[in-house]
């Protein structure tokens, strides 16, 4: 199944580096990139071997890059409430400083997979719909399911045209979000939740497994249901919800 990630953002100086067993070149690192919706998110990124090696020659502290990969949810250890999607890196380029990336390129997800749960359906403090769902990428990998969200229009259209089961081609943008618990009774708890919001979908195929239909009918039919990706506006006062 379809699981690509393009990213652009400044790479953070607080880098993790070990070895494998194979003694490759392991590095973790943290992505501060600014999302369609103009939000800041920081993405966990992961990468190894030869191009491990690359980044760590070529690469400075607080460098505009943009890696290209795949998503891929970080392993849980100790029951942590930690929900983090990490970039497995797979390439790289070097930003100039100057260079302005545009807000529709500087993070772009791609999964096609299967719906495996219900859709959750809830508004927001403004009053608008939420959709959010979990998409398998990857059978049988819990690595490759991932959680994703979508807002509005979008919401709408998903609620009406979709179900568990189907297999779907979204597209979107992923977002990483610190959560504090600040009522921890032994100490301030933080977590993060990761997240592909999507603005763009594709039925592929329906879940129905009496609709079945020749290829040429199938490539005919497929139609892409996008909707513009909503703008925060940080100078607006947040709403509360009654």
């Amino acid at each position: 199944m379809l699981n690509k990630i393009k990213v652009s953002g400044k790479i953070l100086p607080n880098k993790t580096k070990k070895r494998n067993e194979n003694d490759q070149l392991l590095i973790y690192f943290s992505l501060l990139v600014v999302n369609p919706n103009n939000t800041e998110t920081l993405l966990r990124c992961h990468v190894n071997g030869r191009t491990a090696s690359e980044i760590e020659k070529e690469v400075e502290k607080e460098q505009l890059i943009e890696v290209r990969g795949y998503l891929r949810n970080e392993r849980i250890k100790d029951g942590g409430k930690s929900r983090q999607i990490v970039v497995q890196v797979l390439g790289f380029n070097k930003l100039e400083k100057e260079k302005e990336t545009s807000d529709l390129t500087s993070n772009q997800v791609q999964l096609l997979g299967e719906i495996i749960t219900g859709l959750i359906s809830k508004e927001d403090t403004d009053g608008k719909p939420i959709l959010s769902f979990k998409l398998q990428t990857a059978e049988g990998n819990n690595l490759g399911s991932f959680f994703c969200k979508t807002k509005g229009e979008l919401a709408v259209e998903i609620s009406k045209f979709l179900k568990k089961k189907d297999i779907i081609l979204v597209e979107g943008f992923l977002q990483t979000r610190k959560i504090v618990d600040v009522e921890s009774i032994y100490s301030e708890s933080v977590s993060w939740i990761s997240l592909v919001f999507c603005n763009s979908f594709v039925l592929i195929d329906t879940a129905e497994a009496n609709a079945f239909h020749p290829l040429n009918e199938v490539v005919g039919k497929l139609a892409l249901v996008s909707r513009e990706i909503e703008k925060i506006d940080f100078t607006k006062p947040k709403q509360e919800k009654n």
